[in-house]
């Protein structure tokens, strides 16, 4: 008799699910991500930069650059290793002299990346910043909160309110946003009220907190990174890196999620560019011209000569004009579309050709009215028809978690195979299982019969 086998769950080796090591990816989708609180850049700028290199990092956010508002830091800044050789750095400084805190972002000079917004509240000090790759736009949200102290009289409390009212500003402003930065709340402790009362608060905007191990070399996680349910960007990976301070640093790869076009094929002639005079002589429009005045005294069959007419068209165009064939794009009806916008958009369109073409200031400031008149009206029409939706559908759960899902991105698609006949498609199923319960019925007669002890 055979020793009955049994599975060890622990014998299990768990897969790195790391993108760097996923050579298919396509790389325009993909921004890797590095991040710590350094504890001063001056002394560590050719570590940092070595780091950078070693992970091949598109950016690197840091907190505690603790540059101060002076020329001399300025210009040790300008010329650091973080601002040569292929990367540039864009910072955020504390306006008064003391050392802590400071905000800054090394990113690779070929990336187009904007610094939107920043400040110094009462709690915390954050900055955005914009970056564009291969035409994905992410926004980061950089923070640094320090801890409750005599120096820092404030309560985690206090940091809660005051944070989640700038995040709620900020999501209607910047889509794509990514949060990280040190927060300096104990995370790992699960029985925090303070750290209870944050997660709570983030998860109710729609933030997911991401970091699951130490960031403090006391065995704490302080440096958090938020990824957002709502907006269009997928985490790849994320893992603890080297300590340059008594923090560690973070390493994360960003998936921009793309979506998945349907294509057709349209076939179409390009007669922008016939010769009329050609086409005039390839469909011999004399000679059909002088038989259609005939046509009453010689008893020409009309329908002989309209075929006839058609075949010298097709002829002609087929020369001049040949049938061409392209793939394009199939685009979704959006329903707020309607024929106002299109006409604001043709107006917009009309006005930057103009512009392109003489480039004269009037002409600049003309577009640039249209253009931003043509956003607002994109917005208006847009928010007016969800607010219809969603009031139309005032109780029905379906059809609300059906809009709130295509906003957001999260299409449920049809996990059946595809079939022309559904009652087909539910026999296959019954089919497969009642084959599957009776192979383990056999196989289970190969086995003694169980007798329990008495």
């Amino acid at each position: 008799m055979e020793k009955p086998r049994y599975i060890n769950i622990n014998n299990i080796t768990p897969v790195a699910m790391s993108i760097l090591q996923d050579s298919s990816r396509n790389t325009n989708n993909i921004i890797t991500i590095g991040y710590g609180n350094v504890h001063s850049i001056f002394n560590k700028n050719l570590t940092i930069r070595q780091h950078i290199e070693d992970h091949k990092l598109d950016l690197f956010a840091v907190t505690e650059t603790w540059i101060r508002p002076r020329q001399e830091d300025k210009a040790r800044i300008e010329g650091c290793p973080l601002n040569t050789d292929g990367y540039k750095i864009s910072t955020h400084n504390r306006e008064n002299s003391k050392r802590g805190g400071g905000l800054a972002l090394v990113y690779k000079e070929s990336l187009d990346v904007t610094l939107k917004s920043n400040d110094i509240k009462i709690t915390f000090e954050y900055a955005v910043w914009q970056i564009k790759k291969a035409n994905k736009i992410t926004n980061i949200l950089v923070v640094y909160h320090p801890p409750p102290s005599d120096r820092y009289q404030h309560t985690n409390t206090q940091f809660t309110d005051e944070f989640l009212e700038l995040v709620s500003n900020l999501m209607s402003t910047y889509t794509n946003m990514i949060i990280l930065g040190d927060f300096n709340l104990h995370v790992n402790d699960a029985q925090n009220e303070d750290v209870i009362q944050f997660l709570s608060a983030m998860d109710a905007l729609g933030f997911e907190q991401r970091v699951n191990f130490c960031t403090h070399k006391d065995g704490n996680t302080l440096d958090l990174v938020f990824t957002s349910y709502l907006h269009r960007m997928e985490l790849k990976d994320i893992r603890s890196g080297q300590f340059l301070s008594d923090h560690c640093t973070i390493l994360l790869n960003l998936s921009a999620v793309t979506e998945k076009w349907q294509m057709e094929r349209v076939t179409y002639r390009n007669f922008k560019k016939v010769d009329i005079d050609k086409f005039y002589q390839d469909a011999e429009i004399d000679k059909l011209l002088q038989e259609s005045s005939e046509y009453e005294t010689n008893n020409i069959n009309f329908d002989d000569f309209l075929s006839k007419c058609n075949t010298k068209f097709k002829e002609a165009m087929d020369k001049n004009a040949p049938e061409k064939t392209k793939r394009r794009q199939v685009r979704i009806n959006r329903n707020w579309y309607n024929e106002e916008l299109h006409s604001q958009k043709q107006t917009v369109r009309h006005r930057e050709k103009i512009w392109r073409k003489y480039h004269q200031d009037h002409q600049w400031t003309a577009y640039k009215k249209e253009r931003n008149k043509y956003r607002l009206m994109l917005r208006s029409t847009r928010e007016s028809c969800l607010h219809t939706e969603i009031l139309k559908n005032k109780g029905n759960a379906k059809a609300l978690y059906n809009i709130i899902s295509n906003l957001s991105g999260n299409r449920v698609e049809n996990p059946l195979p595809p079939s022309n006949d559904n009652s087909k498609l539910a026999q296959t199923f019954s089919n497969f299982f009642m084959e599957k319960i009776t192979k383990i019925r056999n196989e289970l007669e190969k086995y003694p019969q169980y007798n329990p002890p008495a």
